[in-house]
């Protein structure tokens, strides 16, 4: 669940039971996700993730976990501010780059890193590039049981 020693993949996390797992939520439940190697109990439900993996979810009441967060991951890429979404399974860290200031030369390095430049629309790019190729990685924790514990 770490990118670093220091920066988490960014996404949900809550604390169930003594353990720390994936999750996400909405309406007062929250959903557990564990992996299969996390050998959940046989009161979770066995399924795929999105890139055909076993994974195991439970879905709990929001009062019963003690923590549910939410990461989210920047950084700086070539100078630009980068916001990291996800890890993929080609070892490629993806996300959205600030377009300011950004030249056809970014393309050119993207590539040159082993990743990838796309704009996708006016304003939006994304970028796939190794993590050693990105600098000052941040987390930002957001506390998602205080705030779904406020929209009741």
């Amino acid at each position: 669940m770490n990118l670093t020693s220091e920066v988490r993949h960014p996404g949900g996390y809550a604390h169930w039971q003594g353990t720390t797992y994936e999750a996400t939520g909405a309406r007062g439940l929250v959903r557990l996700i564990a992996s299969q190697e996390d050998s959940p109990g046989p009161q979770w439900h066995r399924g795929l993730d999105r890139r055909g993996h076993t994974e195991y979810t439970l879905i709990v009441p929001l009062a019963d976990v003690d923590w549910w967060i939410h990461v989210s991951v920047d950084a700086t890429w070539e100078g630009l501010d980068f916001q990291l979404m996800r890890l993929e399974s080609d070892g490629l860290v993806s996300g959205y780059l600030d377009d300011r200031g950004l030249t056809s030369a970014h393309d050119v390095t993207a590539e040159q890193q082993g990743g990838w430049l796309k704009r996708v629309d006016r304003g939006e790019v994304h970028l796939g590039v190794p993590l050693e190729c990105l600098a000052n990685l941040r987390e930002t924790v957001t506390d998602s049981k205080a705030s779904a514990l406020q929209d009741r």
